[in-house]
């Protein structure tokens, strides 16, 4: 068992509230034993997020029901390759007893219990202007406040595709920020990687927090190489959406903030979301969207069936958000420079303003190379 102190601070958000600030970050497992397909069991120290690693195959159809009686459907880590484990089970009251409702008997089950001291976040996430900027969100040293920090040597990708990604967690559950913090611990303790996968999680109301954290000067929050794609993270950027949308769509004020973050990233890395390309990885494979579910490149549902189905609606949306982004300015040019204008496709209109005393020659090259 692991014990972490936990203290509280706020930076650029305030803080304003916890529930046990003398508790500590848990850590601990326990082997489970079946005596029915309704099997009742107990623990020694509450919990609030639990994982479920089995021998055999997941079993399909498996509910979690809390103490008071809260009830999930249990579902399977599609981003575990080496074992069958659950998705996070996460509760926002904690709990030290539940019942497993099994659709036939399974053995060797091994639960991996956390207790993660919850905070309240009190957070102004404005909507802010379609401006292509980058969008606000909620750094490292706020949510991730008294919990220890990740494993260190953290490497940067460029970016060729954006991975859409959902949590597969509890809709129900919409404290997004101790969600963040439970998925951390989960992905650095339980799974055993360095840091949180994603470069960035939205939360049901449209608050975007950092992910994976950059650890050091020159790695850029977007480019920080993640583990979200399974086993195919280079050139790619993952955004998780919170919550499990095979069922039932996301909250509008999410897919807003998806957007937005994601004609950002389009806008700064000259990226255009109409596009396919072949990702390094799979060169010999389908080209991949450079606008992509996780389900593009990989064997899982997710980003769930209702979120996968917007992705056609938000590349034509940030296309046409990326024509009317700034303009591109360029100073000082010397002889012979080639300037790349974009999003290409564009609406055509732009303007060219060189002093008066110099003369210049210029050339327009559409995209199949022909001078206009």
């Amino acid at each position: 068992m692991k014990y972490r102190s936990l203290y509280l601070l706020s930076l650029l958000f305030l803080i304003i509230g916890s529930q046990g600030f003398s508790q500590k970050v848990k850590i601990w497992q326990q082997d489970l034993t079946t005596e029915s397909r309704v099997t009742n069991f107990r623990t020694d120290d509450i919990f609030n997020g639990l994982t479920l690693i089995f021998k055999d195959a997941f079993p399909v159809g498996l509910y979690f029901i809390s103490a008071d009686g809260k009830k999930i459907e249990v579902t399977q880590d599609e981003h575990m390759e080496d074992r069958i484990q659950s998705n996070l089970i996460y509760l926002n009251k904690a709990v030290n007893e539940y019942t497993l409702i099994f659709p036939t008997s399974v053995s060797a089950i091994t639960a991996v219990y956390q207790y993660v001291p919850p905070i309240s976040l009190n957070n102004s996430q404005r909507e802010g202007d379609l401006n292509c900027e980058e969008p606000p969100f909620v750094p490292q040293s706020v949510w991730r406040k008294g919990l220890e920090p990740p494993v260190p040597g953290r490497t940067s990708t460029p970016t060729r595709h954006c991975i859409v990604h959902h949590s597969a967690s509890n809709n129900g559950d919409t404290n997004s920020v101790n969600l963040v913090r439970a998925f951390y611990i989960q992905h650095k303790e339980v799974n055993g990687w360095d840091d949180i996968g994603y470069n960035f999680l939205i939360g049901h109301d449209g608050t975007v927090f950092a992910g994976r954290d950059p650890e050091k000067p020159g790695i850029e929050q977007d480019n920080v190489f993640g583990a979200h794609f399974c086993g195919k993270n280079s050139y790619t950027m993952g955004i998780c959406v919170i919550g499990s949308f095979e069922e039932e769509a996301p909250d509008a004020r999410a897919v807003n903030a998806l957007e937005r973050l994601l004609t950002w990233k389009m806008f700064k890395d000259e990226m255009n979301p109409l596009d396919s390309l072949h990702h390094p990885d799979t060169i010999n494979s389908d080209l991949l969207p450079v606008l992509a579910g996780h389900r593009n490149g990989c064997a899982t549902e997710c980003p769930g069936q209702l979120l996968f189905d917007q992705l056609p609606i938000l590349r034509l949306k940030i296309a046409d958000n990326l024509t009317q982004c700034a303009p591109l300015s360029t100073k000082d040019l010397s002889e012979n420079n080639v300037i790349q204008i974009l999003p290409n496709p564009s609406s055509g209109q732009f303007q060219i303003r060189m002093d008066d005393n110099i003369i210049y020659n210029y050339q327009l090259i559409n995209s199949t190379r022909q001078i206009n």
